[in-house]
């Protein structure tokens, strides 16, 4: 068995869809960071997308804990041509494929980004690749909104529409076991939000 904490990475502040965009994250809220520090275990590994508002929130909060090399198979969704623009202005300007993107993700895509699926698949083939790397014991993982969701549709087998009503706030930790195969997952907790 092994423990995986997921880490929505610091709020930006940005206002837009980010995606694969390299926007920085706010770290000021040093209370809330600390509190995320000490609230995860001290010899989990951590690895954080290879994004800077992942990774700079990973180096906010690693202590003296062992970091690997950041994952490009943890980075947000990739919002094609919409990155960089509000919702507002996708609505406006692509009324239509915004419209369908939204509700069916599974076989609509940004145009020049990704589906659903796409981003499934590739969170499913990171944490692949780093369960057959890592030691025993537990794994922090800081990474964004859509690959977290991921893993929990992929931890709990259930539809996108249904992986994608789970509410996830920035510096909130969602946590699931890997249990011994052919178990599966557990869900331990989603979106917790710990306090200085």
């Amino acid at each position: 068995m092994r423990r995986w904490h997921w880490v929505r990475h610091a709020p930006t502040g940005s206002g837009v869809l980010a995606g694969w965009h390299d926007v920085p994250a706010d770290l000021s809220d040093l209370p809330a960071l600390t509190a995320l520090s000490k609230s995860l275990p001290q010899d989990a590994v951590m690895v954080s997308s290879d994004l800077a508002r992942a990774r700079s929130t990973m180096d906010a909060i690693k202590g003296g804990r062992r970091c690997l090399e950041p994952h490009p198979g943890l980075r947000e969704l990739h919002y094609g041509r919409w990155e960089g623009q509000t919702i507002a202005q996708i609505t406006a300007t692509d009324p239509e494929r915004s419209r369908a993107f939204w509700t069916n993700p599974e076989e609509t895509h940004p145009p020049g980004g990704e589906d659903w699926q796409t981003l499934v698949a590739r969170v499913s083939a990171a944490i692949a690749d780093l369960s057959r790397s890592l030691p025993q014991g537990p794994v922090v993982v800081v990474s964004h909104h859509g690959p977290i969701l991921a893993a929990l549709q992929i931890a709990t087998g259930q539809s996108t529409e249904s992986a994608l009503r789970f509410k996830l706030d920035h510096l909130g930790t969602t946590t699931m076991t890997e249990l011994d195969p052919p178990h599966g997952w557990r869900v331990d907790a989603v979106n917790v939000r710990v306090s200085d």
